[in-house]
């Protein structure tokens, strides 16, 4: 069950698809410097007593927000995709946890790399058909969706 909520950012006028690309790629790129930076795998497979999270748990979480997206060019019909009345339905919260990426810098590092690289390939009619996303916003089952 979801309930609908209309999106009200602060933009004035929608980004143009060139400017959502590099957005992505400049957030990925960055993501990717602090990986590189790291001296070994313990590091990024530690957890911080603040927030009981490594700085693997959140590379992994946010390259799930790209892979989520991008993975509905990919296969429409799979994990969690579905289509209706023309928009793609992206499920953000159909993911999987504690993977490679989150305990390697290596898997994070070539993950971040084909991301960067479906992203580059994508055109202007890839970027203009309708999305919508569902989030869970608690925890209790119940997902909101954005327009």
């Amino acid at each position: 069950m979801h309930a609908s909520l209309p999106f009200s950012g602060a933009l004035q006028q929608p980004a143009q698809p060139s400017q959502v690309v590099a957005a992505a790629l400049t957030v990925l790129g960055q993501t990717q410097s602090v990986v590189k930076t790291l001296k070994n795998d313990d590091i990024f497979r530690t957890k911080s007593a603040l927030t009981d999270s490594s700085i693997g748990g959140h590379v992994r979480h946010s390259l799930d927000h790209f892979d989520r997206l991008l993975s509905s060019r990919r296969d429409i019909e799979k994990g969690g995709i579905l289509m209706d009345n023309s928009a793609v339905v992206v499920q953000y919260d159909v993911r999987q946890r504690n993977t490679a990426v989150e305990n390697y810098r290596e898997a994070a590092d070539k993950a971040i790399d084909q991301l960067r690289e479906e992203l580059e390939t994508l055109d202007q009619l890839d970027l203009q058909g309708g999305l919508r996303c569902e989030f869970m916003m608690a925890g209790d089952g119940n997902s909101e969706e954005f327009k």
